[in-house]
């Protein structure tokens, strides 16, 4: 997506790219109950969101702030891309994009969204950090259409424009400005009353949008509460209707009358990254990387690890959908005795040390249990600890050699890309970057073909060791639920509907 925001935003970045490896700690005793307020009848909502800070930059990776304001060219789910401001085909090989926007598309002061406004914000979002280095040029050839030219097939073009929102050539200029005052090409507006930056934000419907029927609220309002406490309180008060909470807390609020909206984006675990032993020579060995996978009981880590809320996996891929092995669901069963033989037959009968990088809100939950599975069969492990955005680099660097970091689903065949941001190792295996070439431009059968030969390779070659696939979870009011989000974590308002 927008790397460089990622950069910037290390609390989105977190739930983004650890897809849920942190998982709030603690037992919480609160009492109240639930609130009866009913959101559906007064056609207003209360969201709590986990955030610090609330922006509305072109840039920003705060997806329920830009979904408030913003339009999107397309959804997204399991199954692809859809129409939402456009609709869009490629040629044959996905190298050529034609893009087609929705008539009458307008912003909230009436002024028209039309090929012109699409290709400022393709171009602004290339030199700003979303992964569009493979688009050559943008034309535009009518008022509501355009085409845009990759130099090669690639994936992640839909996945940036999935992520773009639509913004007015004003806020290109001057981003910095509309981070605070967006100009509306979405579902709502952002009224100064009721509005108190860095705390609440209140919104009433854009009466130029074109999809009010997906919005069933009149007015929203979103309080920034970053902790779980105040967001369980806040819940139980009647102060808001949907939050966010953790695996812990979880319990107490289904207890308390909250309906739990569960969902599964990504993957906890390790990147095996310096997978040609360049940094640390056992890791350039199969059979060690396969060690460490056997190393960890999956099902003792998400009892304790997760409270239950999250599901035991050995894969990156989702159960039920390309590149997942359904007959080798169990290929890295807890073995301690089996790991210990196979990193003998590898040459390291008393096993070899580990240092890792580690930062309390993604490694917290799971560093002493890392250090005891790896420990139980030889690995010694060392942390080395990062208290600020430092980590960033010395996660994604390749400086070590492995990450302690989990994926959304939808980047994982992206890994086999020697220039791919979450591969800083530049691994190459050409037959995985051969098959990434055929998911990037076949059809979607090829796609998925090719999908889950990767997805067997990745897997046979312990490319990581997964534990879990933890769940996302929204607390709210019986009058409302919230669907699974279109892109790992990122609830946003096109998400939170009227309960039926």
């Amino acid at each position: 997506m927008y790397t460089a925001s990622l950069l910037r935003r290390p609390n989105r970045r977190v739930r983004l790219l650890a897809a849920c490896a942190v998982l709030a700690s603690g037992a919480l005793v609160l009492s109240g109950c639930s609130s009866t307020t009913s959101a559906s009848t007064k056609k207003e909502v209360s969201v709590g969101v986990d955030d610090t800070s609330f922006s509305f930059s072109p840039s920003s990776q705060d997806r329920m702030a830009t979904s408030l304001v913003y339009d999107f060219l397309f959804s997204h789910d399991t199954s692809g891309y859809h129409a939402r401001a456009a609709t869009y085909s490629y040629n044959t090989g996905n190298t050529v994009l034609s893009i087609t926007l929705r008539k009458g598309l307008t912003f909230a002061d009436g002024s028209a969204i039309d090929a012109d406004v699409i290709k400022a914000n393709i171009l602004w979002a290339k030199d700003n950090g979303a992964f569009f280095s493979s688009i050559t040029g943008v034309d535009v050839t009518g008022d509501q259409t355009l085409v845009v030219h990759q130099s090669h097939a690639d994936q992640n073009v839909m996945l940036s424009l999935f992520a773009m929102p639509i913004v007015s050539t004003d806020t290109l200029k001057d981003p910095k400005k509309f981070a605070d005052e967006p100009d509306s090409s979405g579902p709502y507006r952002l009224e100064k009353k009721g509005t108190t930056s860095g705390a609440t934000y209140a919104f009433s419907r854009n009466p130029h949008y074109w999809d009010a029927k997906h919005f069933p609220y009149d007015k929203v309002s979103v309080k920034l509460l970053s902790d779980e406490t105040s967001r369980i309180n806040a819940l139980k008060s009647g102060q808001i209707d949907v939050a966010p909470v953790g695996a812990t807390t979880a319990a107490d609020a289904k207890g308390s009358g909250f309906t739990l909206n569960q969902f599964y984006s990504g993957t906890a675990g390790m990147i095996l990254g310096d997978r040609a032993g360049k940094i640390l020579k056992p890791l350039g060995d199969v059979r060690v990387r396969q060690a460490m996978n056997m190393a960890f009981d999956r099902k003792a880590m998400v009892k304790s690890i997760y409270a239950g809320y999250a599901k035991p996996s050995s894969q990156p891929f989702q159960e039920g959908t390309p590149g997942y092995q359904s007959d080798e669901a169990n290929k890295y069963a807890y073995d301690p005795k089996g790991a210990k033989k196979l990193l003998s037959e590898a040459g390291y009968p008393n096993g070899f040390a580990l240092t890792l990088p580690t930062y309390e809100p993604i490694t917290g939950s799971v560093q002493s249990y890392i250090k005891q599975a790896l420990g139980d069969i030889g690995i010694r492990v060392t942390f080395q600890a990062f208290n600020d955005d430092t980590w960033v680099g010395a996660f994604s660097g390749g400086k070590y050699p492995v990450a302690t970091l989990g994926l959304p689903f939808s980047q994982t065949a992206d890994t086999a890309d020697p220039s791919f941001f979450w591969n800083p190792w530049h691994n190459s295996d050409p037959k995985a970057v051969s098959l990434l070439g055929q998911i990037n431009a076949g059809t979607p059968a090829q796609a998925a073909k090719a999908t889950d030969a990767l997805g067997k390779l990745q897997l046979d070659d312990a490319w990581w060791v997964v534990w879990a696939t933890p769940a996302t979870i929204w607390a709210s009011t019986t009058d409302v639920k919230v669907n699974a989000p279109q892109y790992a974590d990122w609830v946003s308002m096109y998400d939170i509907q009227t309960a039926k």
